[in-house]
């Protein structure tokens, strides 16, 4: 027997977001509020020993009241299960590279598929767009992506984006190493994205070193005071 769930799946709300030209399912930060909720299923889950294996929009039921329930358990796996051949379960769209190659279950499998799913909801289409089936696999297995264009990067949340391409890194090393740690940065997210990653770029203006990396217009506009640059330019 199995409890009746009143509400729309993700999919559904990225398909009518679609057909109304909206940018995205929901916004950002109430998409962020529901996949936290998924976080906190799949933490039970991974802490129970359980892989879900299958997360996608389908699997992901949003109700009127702020519920979310994530369905379709028919491809958990149970870690350390004996006599386990591990076979490749899941969706293409939304598998990560190991899973897709028939890795043994691990909890960075859902890391991954999780990602796929707020990338999809957030940009409205999947992250490899391939309609030929063996360049779909080729560039699957290889972990490629078919990134944000700069219109895209214009109209969303870069620090968002940058949350779902790393639990979707085509190495899982330097992925969110457990579905906790996702959760974290979409917090971070939340409050501000003041902790969401380290600096992209960082310099260094103890020396005079600098002035080989940077270039003035006006000589002597910019001086190296305490470790930080100031213009000394009138403008």
């Amino acid at each position: 027997v199995l409890p009746r769930i009143r509400g729309q799946s993700l999919r559904a709300l990225i398909r009518t977001a679609i057909e109304k030209g909206a940018t995205s399912a929901l916004p950002p930060n109430e998409l962020v509020e529901g996949i936290l909720k998924v976080c906190d299923a799949l933490a039970y889950a991974h802490d129970s020993g359980v892989i879900h294996q299958d997360i996608k929009p389908e699997n992901i039921m949003l109700g009127a009241f702020g519920e979310v329930m994530l369905v379709d358990w028919g491809a958990a796996s149970v870690v350390g299960e004996v006599g386990s051949e591990h076979p490749v379960v899941g969706t293409p769209s939304y598998m990560s590279p190991e899973q897709a190659q028939g890795e043994k279950e691990v909890p960075l499998f859902d890391v991954y598929a999780l990602g796929a799913t707020l990338f999809h909801a957030l940009l409205l289409r999947k992250p490899i767009d391939e309609p030929d089936p063996t360049r779909f696999w080729e560039r699957k297995l290889k972990g490629d992506l078919d990134f944000p264009t700069r219109q895209e990067l214009s109209k969303y949340p870069r620090a968002l984006l940058a949350v779902a391409r790393r639990a979707m890194h085509p190495n899982p090393v330097e992925r969110y190493q457990t579905i906790g740690e996702f959760a974290r940065a979409l917090r971070d997210f939340v409050a501000g994205g003041t902790n969401w990653s380290a600096p992209l770029v960082s310099e260094n203006f103890e020396d005079e070193s600098w002035r080989e990396r940077f270039r003035s217009t006006e000589p002597e506009a910019f001086e190296a005071v305490s470790g930080g640059i100031v213009s000394r330019a009138p403008l």
